[in-house]
């Protein structure tokens, strides 16, 4: 019985999370974000992303954590995006922020 119980417990819980949902990260800069939808922008390499943020995401900027309403203060500044996609849906778990704004133009210091 013991050894049944112990098998379920690392097996069985495998199949009932098992669901069409990945953890996938992306990279770019932050392009939006609409506090009235919650919807992040992060512009890729290759395109615009769109992110929802739901009420359980982690913010950081480097160290110190940061409020979902800072999102609009921090436009133009590298992230590193964890989202779950599920079915198309992406949905953010976590967000981390460079620590500075990056400079633009050919003559910025």
């Amino acid at each position: 019985m013991f050894l049944t119980m112990l098998l379920w417990l690392v097996v069985g819980p495998a199949g009932v999370f098992a669901a069409d949902a990945t953890v996938l990260r992306a990279t770019g800069v932050i392009e939006h974000y609409d506090a009235t939808t919650h919807m992040l922008s992060l512009a890729t390499a290759t395109e615009i992303t769109q992110f929802a943020i739901g009420p359980s995401v982690r913010i950081r900027q480097g160290r110190r954590s940061v409020e979902v309403s800072q999102l609009v203060e921090l436009i133009g500044y590298r992230a590193s995006v964890r989202y779950v996609d599920e079915g198309g849906a992406r949905t953010v778990e976590s967000v981390h922020v460079s620590g500075s704004k990056p400079k633009t133009g050919r003559n910025s210091k």
